[in-house]
């Protein structure tokens, strides 16, 4: 029992302020901050979250096992704490991203953004993004609270701790916390790798709180250890030296392609922990660093930077969505620090600092119950659509017509497609079709406008991410099998039914491009012979597909290149007219290289008999910008399908074409 008593006095000892500690919140929130802000250094930026909950474990069990042994655990104050801590800056947040929204954001925006800040303050903000936000999609960077998913797991896992703690301590000590807390950590661990590893669900094990309370477990059991188990001279170095180099590591090496959380996540929570194993005493260099005045600060105001930093980007981004250039990342990383400092000045000390006594915690309450009535209100009120200025409610009207799959379409008689694929025709005619337009799902958001521009029967075969090239395969493809479907339905068709013209129509930059999707980034895929597995250039898989066509005795028109925009046309529309900015255009600059490989490809081909091509970006672009709306009426549904007034003016061309072949005949 003494030893116990020695044990329990040296954890109060212990107790001391760690500046290593602030020093770790520092490097997470700056690495989590320049991953978003786009920093190319620092891929794995993102598990500064893993960081900060191997602290936060840490950092609360070192109070919560000294309250058990001295025996004045109480589950209410401990809930007090946490109310006190998180939620002041997390509603200063809240309401600063919805009086934001409420000036930037679309209706449909709006609403999404209210919605998540009730799924936050309900501490339920990782299971609200979980069947709706993939946190590495684009998708991510129109939703100002995703980086709440975080939170929300933080928080389930301390409701659930002070009733674990109540029912574990039956001796009132802190041995049986400390045994629990093992077994969920080992449990919660098991469940991460099987979820990544073996089902490949890593959303689940990304967003969902027992596939990452072990991270939250490891800060708890580091705590248990800490007055326990202190190494000294040598082992203390090296534990200090492999902890930082850990962490390095896990911010170079770790990308969104791997598998995440899995195995990857824990190396970054191993280094935290050797950090705070080791206790970097102040003497040395690396306690010298971690004790300087500006990382202590930046320790200091982490929480409240981090809540700050992502609305803060995706709020700017939306205002000027143009790529983020050095000078600005440099004045949002700059003013997320101001706004941090001052959110921990004058909220997070004020609350944190105050004594429970229920006055504090109720008027807290009362604040967030007016904001959740807020956000109820513009969830109900369809975004508040009286917000937007006449202009932009005139985008909104045309846009409101425009779809990447447009009406109208419908099947033909005795026709089927293969699986995923569409076969339809905008003509209303079941035979004597004159041309076929086959494709991705570009070849069917032009089929509309071509049809009204040529007046002659045309059949639309499309299948999304499955380009119209024959006798290929493509690298990361998820759909091999029924694209291969889809190519061979297409030969069948040209062959049943006589048509004398193909029009190719695919994204083809997705194919052979120097650069990745404006979109997403996501580099293009490579081709491959789909009989031998032979690596194929997108010129040569073009050549021998209109080759097939040619022997079948069609002639094959191609439809080049659409000038592709980084951001979703109508909306981008809507936000320039609300706000009264000038409407963006497509930099041709970037066109240009965007399409190096493939344009040259495209003219080769098309130097062969039979074959022609049509170029849309003659129809939209001038030297300098590339036009995306004529008026209030966009000509694209989103960032790189055309709309039907786009297509109208973007396929003139191309209509021309199949015009003068229809002459010949």
């Amino acid at each position: 029992m003494s030893s116990e008593v020695e044990i329990a006095r040296a954890h109060r000892a212990a107790l001391g302020y760690r500046p290593d500690v602030d020093a770790l919140r520092a490097v997470a929130v700056l690495a989590v901050f320049l991953f978003h802000l786009g920093i190319g250094k620092i891929p794995g930026g993102f598990v500064g979250v893993d960081v900060f909950y191997v602290i936060s474990g840490f950092v609360i069990f070192r109070t919560l096992y000294r309250e058990l042994d001295e025996q004045r655990f109480s589950p209410w104050a401990f809930y007090g704490r946490r109310v006190r801590r998180i939620m002041p800056a997390l509603l200063l947040t809240l309401a600063a991203s919805l009086v934001a929204g409420a000036v930037i954001m679309l209706p449909d925006d709006f609403i999404r953004l209210a919605n998540s800040a009730l799924a936050t303050m309900a501490s339920g903000a990782n299971i609200y993004f979980f069947d709706r936000v993939d946190y590495f999609a684009p998708s991510v960077h129109e939703t100002p609270l995703a980086h709440m998913w975080s939170l929300g797991i933080e928080e389930q896992f301390y409701l659930l701790l002070p009733l674990l703690a109540f029912a574990v301590t039956r001796f009132r000590s802190s041995h049986g916390l400390a045994r629990a807390l093992v077994i969920i950590s080992l449990l919660s661990l098991a469940e991460n790798l099987i979820a990544v590893h073996w089902f490949r669900e890593e959303l689940h094990a990304f967003y969902l709180p027992m596939a990452r309370f072990w991270e939250i477990g490891a800060g708890g059991l580091l705590a248990w250890l800490e007055p326990r188990c202190r190494p000294h001279g040598l082992l203390q170095r090296g534990l200090a030296a492999g902890g930082l180099l850990g962490l390095v590591a896990s911010f170079v090496l770790i990308d969104e392609a791997m598998l995440f959380p899995g195995v990857a996540a824990m190396l970054p929570v191993a280094a935290t922990a050797a950090v705070i194993v080791a206790a970097v005493p102040a003497t040395g260099l690396a306690g010298r660093v971690a004790s300087m005045p500006p990382v202590l600060f930046l320790g200091r105001i982490s929480y409240s930077l981090y809540l700050f930093h992502w609305p803060l980007i995706v709020f700017y981004s939306l205002y000027s969505p143009a790529k983020l250039s050095g000078f600005e990342r440099a004045g949002i990383l700059a003013v997320g620090i101001v706004l941090a400092w001052l959110s921990w000045r004058f909220v997070e000390s004020r609350f944190r600092g105050a004594q429970q006594g229920g006055r504090i915690e109720l008027r807290i309450t009362g604040v967030a119950a007016v904001l959740g009535a807020g956000a109820l209100a513009i969830s109900l009120s369809d975004g508040m659509t009286f917000r937007l200025s006449p202009a932009a409610r005139a985008v909104v009207a045309e846009a409101a017509f425009i779809s990447v799959h447009p009406k109208g379409c419908g099947s033909v008689e005795g026709l089927r497609p293969p699986a995923n694929a569409h076969l339809c025709t905008y003509s209303g005619s079941s035979k004597g079709f004159g041309y076929l337009l086959w494709g991705d799902s570009h070849a069917r958001v032009l089929g509309k406008g071509l049809q009204q521009l040529t007046d002659m029967p045309g059949l639309v075969l499309d299948m999304s991410s499955c380009p119209s090239l024959l006798d290929v395969d493509r690298s990361g493809s998820s759909n091999r099998d029924s694209c291969r479907a889809h190519q061979d339905r297409a030969l069948q068709l040209v062959q049943a039914e006589r048509i004398p013209v193909v029009v190719l129509a695919s994204r083809w930059a997705t194919n052979a491009s120097p650069i990745g999707n404006l979109d997403n980034g996501q580099p293009s895929a490579q081709l491959f012979d789909r009989a031998t597995g032979a690596e194929l250039s997108f010129q040569d898989a073009l050549a021998r597909t209109v080759s097939r066509f040619r022997a079948l005795g069609a002639e094959v028109l191609i439809f080049g290149p659409v000038p592709e925009s980084p951001v979703d046309v109508p909306k981008a529309m809507i936000r320039a007219a609300h706000l009264s900015e000038p409407v963006p255009t497509i930099d041709r600059a970037t066109f240009d290289l965007r399409q190096r490989e493939v344009l040259p490809a495209i003219a080769a081909v098309a130097a062969e008999p039979g074959v022609s091509v049509a170029w849309p970006h003659e129809m939209l672009c001038n030297a300098d910008t590339c036009r995306i709306a004529d008026g209030s009426t966009p000509f694209y549904a989103d960032d790189d399908h055309l709309s039907l007034p786009g297509s109208l003016i973007a396929a003139k061309g191309l209509a021309d074409l199949i015009s003068k072949r229809a002459k010949r005949r």
